[in-house]
């Protein structure tokens, strides 16, 4: 009986094993067609493809974000990361673009950038100030890491905003701050929230050129 049993359990067991096979092939074979050509060909060329890519979904995933965010298997380490930095600091934000492809602009740079470092952006001095960091797990730690490197990411959005149009929101914040109310946005959604519900300063419309003008009755 016992035998009996075993047999069953062993045979049920392969059998969900060959399920959990085909339906890895099938999840595979789903994405590599969703891929257009240059991506395929792109991901065919890494060095790991046959080893490590090739019928894994999970790992055709993590190679398709990985070229999507500009992986070149050969470019020098360093020049990668610089660039990634580069772009995530320096979101200069042109008058005439909307806030809102900005917001797509710095949530982009800000997944390079993570990408690259392979973690959130490191924030050890300013987390170990806020109130639970000295009693948190090495679990919470992480959590207060993430949520102070999203912080950060968040105000520079914030920060690279069109001025004419946002600048009394910025001094409004910078004074609620100094009156020991920190309203600061904490995610680069929110500030997008915080943007998209604020009426234009009326020293934007002043600011505008002729030639804005004249298009905006156009």
């Amino acid at each position: 009986e016992f035998k009996i049993l075993y047999n069953q359990r062993v045979s049920g067991a392969l059998k969900r094993e060959r399920l959990y096979e085909d339906n890895m092939f099938k999840a595979y074979a789903l994405l590599w067609e969703q891929c257009a050509k240059a991506m395929q060909n792109k991901i065919m060329a890494r060095s790991d493809y046959e080893t490590k890519v090739y019928t894994d979904p999970i790992a055709l995933l993590k190679a398709i974000k990985e070229h999507s965010l500009n992986y070149q298997e050969t470019r020098y380490e360093m020049a990668i990361i610089a660039n990634a930095s580069a772009k995530s600091f320096i979101l200069a934000n042109r008058t005439k673009k909307a806030f809102k492809i900005t917001q797509g602009d710095s949530k982009r740079a800000t997944e390079v950038l993570q990408s690259h470092l392979g973690e959130p952006l490191q924030l050890k001095k300013y987390v170990m100030m806020m109130p639970t960091a000295t009693t948190a797990s090495k679990s919470e730690l992480k959590l207060l890491q993430a949520k102070a490197s999203e912080q950060f990411f968040a105000y520079l959005y914030l920060d690279n905003s069109d001025k004419n149009k946002y600048g009394s929101i910025i001094k409004g914040l910078s004074s609620q701050k100094s009156l020991g109310n920190d309203q600061y946005p904490r995610t680069i959604a929110e500030t997008n929230n915080v943007l998209s519900n604020h009426r234009f300063d009326s020293n934007a419309k002043r600011n505008k050129s002729p030639l804005d003008l004249v298009q905006a009755f156009q």
